[in-house]
């Protein structure tokens, strides 16, 4: 299963639980699993976008 297809298998859960995951959310995550992006830069990325 390749990255992506990852992403969205957990985003089908949590968007059935009634939560939204934008797209550049997914996309932050894909370039996480892929080692481009640190999670911890990800999720202060994710909280700056949403301060705003």
């Amino acid at each position: 299963m390749d990255e992506m297809a990852i992403i969205n298998s957990n985003v089908g859960s949590v968007e059935a639980e009634g939560f939204h995951i934008p797209e550049e959310t997914k996309l932050l995550a894909l370039r996480c699993l892929k080692g481009e992006m640190s999670f911890d830069d990800a999720i202060s990325q994710i909280i700056s976008e949403y301060r705003s």
